[in-house]
């Protein structure tokens, strides 16, 4: 997830900088034939997610995601409905992504 949440600063400011250098580095080597695509996923079941009880994604669904999208010549996969809700978010206002912010 690239939205911030509370006590996950770090995380979330690193995947947000990994996302727009992915898109970067997309623009910059595309004149050189390098295709640079972006996987985009929430959480996942790892030993970093262990201890959340939050719904996760299988590691073997988010590995097939890229593999089938790069035959399709896809550049960027949104792996799970967080992503896709994320990715949609980012052009709206601020209360839309945060409406815990908006005064009730």
């Amino acid at each position: 997830m690239v939205a911030g949440s509370a006590g996950l600063t770090n995380s979330q400011a690193s995947k947000a900088a990994l996302w727009s250098a992915t898109n970067s580095l997309r623009l910059e080597l595309a004149p050189h034939g390098t295709q640079v695509v972006g996987l985009h996923l929430g959480y996942t079941d790892t030993p970093m997610t262990a201890r959340l009880d939050v719904p996760k994604n299988d590691p073997a669904d988010i590995v097939r995601i890229p593999l089938d999208g790069v035959e399709a010549g896809e550049l960027e996969f949104l792996a799970d409905d967080i992503s896709a809700q994320v990715k949609h978010n980012l052009a709206a206002p601020i209360e839309t992504m945060y409406p815990q912010l908006v005064a009730g």
